[in-house]
């Protein structure tokens, strides 16, 4: 790196971090769709007998909120206070996503769970061999 280019990425953390000052204890309003992220590990050591596919045997999972609530998560790490709204489903996945953000000291209040609606779920499989 160059002079220069360390002198404007100095200040540019500098900038960064007066600004991560300011927002501490700042309340905002977030109003978003939310997901479930569900992550499947395992690995692959065969074929599918009816399509060139590989079969995948899941050794582990994990899962997360995403989307909307994945930033109220992340606004709420910066100090901000998040004062949250979206829908749910009245399942698992709505109560697993519940359940998180209150670990993360998260408002639940303005959630509304809807009976008889599916929270969006997003699968990711990963695989090795």
């Amino acid at each position: 790196m160059t002079d220069d280019t360390d002198e404007r990425r100095q200040e540019s953390l500098k900038t960064l971090r007066n600004l991560l000052k300011t927002i501490d204890g700042q309340k905002v309003t977030l109003i978003g769709d939310t997901m479930l992220d569900r992550y499947h590990h395992g690995f692959a050591n065969n074929l599918n007998s009816t399509a060139p596919v590989p079969v995948l045997k899941i050794t582990h999972s994990e899962e997360s909120p995403g989307a909307s609530a994945h930033i109220a998560i992340g606004l709420s790490s910066f100090g901000m206070r998040v004062s949250f709204h979206t829908a749910l489903g009245d399942d698992s996945e709505g109560e697993s996503i519940i359940s998180t953000l209150k670990e993360f000291n998260i408002s639940t209040d303005n959630i509304t769970m809807i009976p008889s609606r599916e929270t969006l779920t997003k699968i990711r499989f990963f695989g090795s061999r």
